[in-house]
């Protein structure tokens, strides 16, 4: 990219997209085995923050915030001596709660929220988008879709705190922040019995939410604006008007 001269027009550098959330660290335990016992070098070396047998569902434990955290500052920094002119970030997603992020060496936040992840709300939406087709979704999708429209007004304000928090964590640090993927479900499908109306007008809400934030200055749509999703894909009226809203 330096050498045809395209570096010039990239804005931020998204390192790890949510790593090393929900991607484990079979890795790194690997790479340790190699050398020597894993266990018995965490235990003589407890200052390089290193889970072992990390799970994912444990990701809000001190010992993994302080391992992610240390990491992505580090990368950061040293990225930024080699790269001096480029902004670097990593993406993180709303499992990881703000107060535990130290963002010291990040050029923005690229925050991920989605509807999806609110508690009372999570187990409808994983059922009626979930990847296992050999079941009947018809009926999740008709318990996601009557609590979705049932207390829409107490998950819009669940959502406008979280966009405000977002907001209020970037001020603080001083850099601006935004969303590369978010909104409505994480997982969906074209399916004839899923609608995307509802991921749409997910992002109509949030994206009016967001906007009332200075911080927000990158915003996406949904999850979902590739060719395979078809449903989505085609709409492009509707791809029209949310990006005149998201650019006005």
């Amino acid at each position: 990219m330096e050498e045809h001269d395209l570096l010039k027009d990239i804005l931020y550098v998204d390192l790890l997209n949510e790593y090393p959330n929900w991607h484990g660290y079979e890795w790194l335990l690997q790479e340790l085995n190699k050398r020597s016992d894993a266990k018995k070098f965490i235990l003589n070396n407890p200052q390089a923050n290193i889970p072992y047998n990390f799970k994912p569902e444990e990701n809000d434990s001190r010992l993994f915030i302080s391992f992610y955290i240390n990491f992505a500052n580090n990368l950061i920094a040293s990225l930024k001596q080699k790269f001096p002119d480029l902004e670097f970030y990593t993406s993180l997603d709303s499992s990881v709660e703000l107060e535990n992020i130290d963002l010291t060496n990040y050029a923005a936040m690229d925050y991920h929220i989605w509807f999806h992840h609110n508690k009372d709300f999570i187990k409808l939406v994983w059922d009626a988008g979930s990847s296992n087709l050999d079941r009947d979704i018809r009926a999740d999708f008709h318990k996601m879709m009557s609590y979705f429209n049932e207390n829409k007004i107490q998950l819009i304000n669940w959502m406008d705190g979280r966009i405000s928090a977002i907001a209020h964590k970037a001020k603080e640090s001083g850099i601006v922040c935004g969303n590369t993927e978010g909104w409505g479900p994480i997982i969906w499908f074209d399916h004839p019995d899923l609608s995307w109306n509802w991921v749409k007008e997910s992002a109509e809400i949030c994206i009016d939410l967001a906007k009332k934030h200075t911080e927000y200055k990158f915003i996406c749509s949904s999850n979902f604006t590739h060719p395979h999703f078809t449903g989505m894909w085609d709409d492009i009226k509707w791809h029209q008007k949310i990006t005149q809203r998201i650019k006005s």
